[in-house]
């Protein structure tokens, strides 16, 4: 659990996945955003760190959404000291994003 008492969000998204800055950004608002509409489905003290992977961006909104809220879904359902990772079903699709917990 963090010491602020509501979830916390970092974006990583590496220079692997476009050279652009631009579209860096456009990936990272477009997860902040699927993150802050979502918010009440993670409403635990938890910091998240969700690292953007290379299909992200050509995913479609749409998709991402459903994603994002099975990864809260399963971070809800643990233990409250484990943390780790947690992979999104695309994972195993060559990976959309991935879900790291610390609590």
């Amino acid at each position: 659990a963090n010491a602020v008492g509501v979830p916390r969000f970092g974006f990583v998204v590496a220079n692997t996945i476009s050279k652009k800055a631009t579209q860096r950004n456009i990936i990272r608002r477009r997860l902040r955003e699927c993150a802050r509409r979502n918010l009440e489905a993670l409403m635990i003290p938890v910091d998240v760190v969700i690292i953007a992977k290379h299909p992200l961006r050509t995913t479609p909104y749409r998709e991402l959404e459903p994603e994002m809220l099975r990864s809260f879904n399963t971070i809800k359902m643990r233990p409250p000291s484990s943390g780790g990772t947690v992979p999104c079903r695309a994972e195993k699709r060559r990976s959309a994003h991935r879900v790291t917990v610390k609590q």
